[in-house]
């Protein structure tokens, strides 16, 4: 009776604790290509409720996914219910087709944008010599490994099975390569 009254005392507790907010930009998204010098709202919808964070901080990064490098900061301190965010994409901005908002202020919070193309200074990309909807950037981590289908990396059947790049997935192929399981050893005493 005891452990049954702690089970739901606990179960109880951990459903009280509020949830970490959460944040999916909707714009820019892939293929959306914006212009140095023009004005535009970044948007985004709240992905859990009650939020945790009072303000939010948006910032323009750029390069590949496991080096995303900040650029500046497109709004600062934004109540996340608001939503939208407007800016002004500066004249000076290097054109390229890596770009990405973030989205958050807590690092367990923080959301980003599929990659986008800004066209400023320089000439737009003929080629994207990548896995299409990741900026010009191949598949090189072994925990999402295939270019799939839909032109994102990721791991199991949507993205290593029929339709996948292996050109541009992790080593050149589609096979999934599941990290293989450490073994434990046990001592016996």
């Amino acid at each position: 009776m005891a452990k049954l009254f702690l089970s739901l005392l606990l179960l109880t507790v951990l459903y009280a604790l509020p949830s970490k907010a959460g944040y999916s930009i909707v714009y820019p998204a892939t293929g959306s290509v914006l212009t140095a010098g023009y004005m535009y709202n970044i948007t985004w919808t709240l992905t859990n409720d009650p939020q945790t964070e009072p303000a939010v901080d948006l910032i323009l990064t750029m390069g590949p996914p496991d080096n995303l490098m900040p650029q500046w900061t497109v709004c600062e301190n934004i109540n996340p219910t608001a939503l939208v965010c407007k800016f002004s994409v500066p004249a000076t901005t290097k054109t390229a087709i890596d770009y990405s908002i973030s989205i958050g202020k807590l690092a367990e919070n923080v959301a980003y944008s599929s990659y986008f193309t800004i066209k400023g200074v320089g000439e737009v990309p003929l080629v994207n010599d990548g896995c299409p909807n990741m900026g010009g950037h191949k598949c090189t981590d072994p925990q999402s490994p295939c270019c799939g289908v839909d032109g994102f990396c990721g791991i199991g059947p949507g993205f290593c099975d029929k339709g996948c790049l292996p050109k541009f997935s992790y080593g050149g192929t589609c096979a999934a390569k599941q990290p293989k399981p450490k073994r434990k050893r046990f001592v016996q005493f």
